[in-house]
C-alpha cells in the first residue's frame, strides 16, 4: 500500500511540474531535441507535455488555402529549428498571424514567425524560429520510394549493387506522403474533400 501512494505521489509531482505547449492546425512539432514525434497520417500531435527548460523543436508550417470554388492550395514549410525557453509550469499556446492572402502564406512559409504565449497570463513571448530547411539523414525505407519515379533515372529501379543490403519496405505512412507531394493540387482539395465526409 506504501508504494501505491509513492509510486502515485511520484507521478502527481511528475504532472505538477510539466508545461503543457499546444499547437495551432497549421504547425505541428516533428522533434524535440533529439527525439523524433511520431504522428499518423490522420491525427497529428498537437500537444506536448515538457518540463521547464530550454528546447530545440523542429516544426513544419501546413496551411489549406482556398484559391476558387472548388480550388483550392496547401502552403507547406521545410523543417526549420525552433529555440524555445519554458521558463515554469503551466499552459503555453504557439501563436502566429494566419496570412489573408496565398501570396502572404508562401513568404510567411520561407520565414515563419511564431510567438509562445503563457494562457495563465497572456504574455507573449518570441520565440526564435530558424527557417532553414533541416539537413536529413536519408532513411533506408525512403530508398525505394526515390526509385519508383521513371523519369528520375534511366537505370531500371531494381537494380541493386552485389551485396548490397536490403532496405526495409516502406511504411504506409511514408508511401501516402510520397503519393501525397505527388499528386497535384485538384487532387489533394478532392482527396482532403473524401475524407471530410
Amino acid at each position: 500500500m506504501r508504494r501505491i501512494i509513492f509510486v502515485t505521489g511520484l507521478l502527481f509531482c511528475a504532472v505538477s511540474h510539466a508545461a503543457t505547449i499546444n499547437f495551432p492546425e497549421e504547425f505541428y512539432p516533428l522533434q524535440v531535441d533529439e527525439k523524433t514525434i511520431e504522428h499518423s497520417w490522420f491525427s497529428k500531435i498537437r500537444t506536448l507535455s515538457l518540463t521547464p527548460g530550454h528546447y530545440k523543436l523542429k516544426l513544419k508550417y501546413s496551411d489549406l488555402y482556398e484559391l476558387g470554388y472548388d480550388e483550392h492550395e496547401v502552403v507547406e514549410s521545410a523543417p526549420f529549428w525552433v529555440d524555445l525557453e519554458i521558463p515554469k509550469e503551466g499552459t503555453y499556446r504557439i501563436r502566429f498571424s494566419r496570412a489573408e492572402s496565398i501570396e502572404k502564406a508562401r513568404r510567411f512559409a520561407k520565414q515563419p514567425l511564431i510567438t509562445l504565449r503563457a494562457e495563465n497570463n497572456g504574455e507573449d513571448t518570441q520565440v526564435n524560429a530558424v527557417a532553414e530547411p533541416v539537413m536529413e539523414q536519408v532513411e533506408a525505407p525512403i530508398a525505394p520510394i526515390a526509385t519508383l519515379r521513371p523519369e528520375s533515372s534511366t537505370k531500371p529501379a531494381n537494380v541493386r549493387a552485389p551485396n548490397a543490403p536490403i532496405a526495409a519496405p516502406p511504411t504506409p505512412a511514408v508511401m501516402l506522403e510520397f503519393w501525397w507531394q505527388q499528386a497535384s493540387q485538384a487532387e489533394r482539395a478532392e482527396f482532403l474533400k473524401r475524407i471530410g465526409q
